[in-house]
């Protein structure tokens, strides 16, 4: 019930999504971009290849992570 695709999309602000290559939630991640793009809210989709969930934590041994995090 608390998904973001189920909110008016002009109540929703700007996203940046940040989406790993190798995450099982990759595809919601595109999903949701392309929803808020047709709804006419400004997103930017970054897709990581081979990077897996949650990767962007891991930014003080893992280059791509602090790439993500810029």
């Amino acid at each position: 019930m608390a998904s973001p695709l189920r909110a008016a999309p002009a109540v929703l602000p700007p996203a940046h999504r940040v989406v790993a290559g190798c995450d099982p939630l990759r595809d919601d991640g595109r999903v949701y971009h392309r929803w808020l793009a047709r709804s006419g809210i400004r997103s930017v989709l970054d897709v990581h290849p081979g990077m897996f969930h949650g990767f962007p934590g891991l930014a003080a041994v893992l280059p791509q992570a602090c790439e993500a995090l810029a």
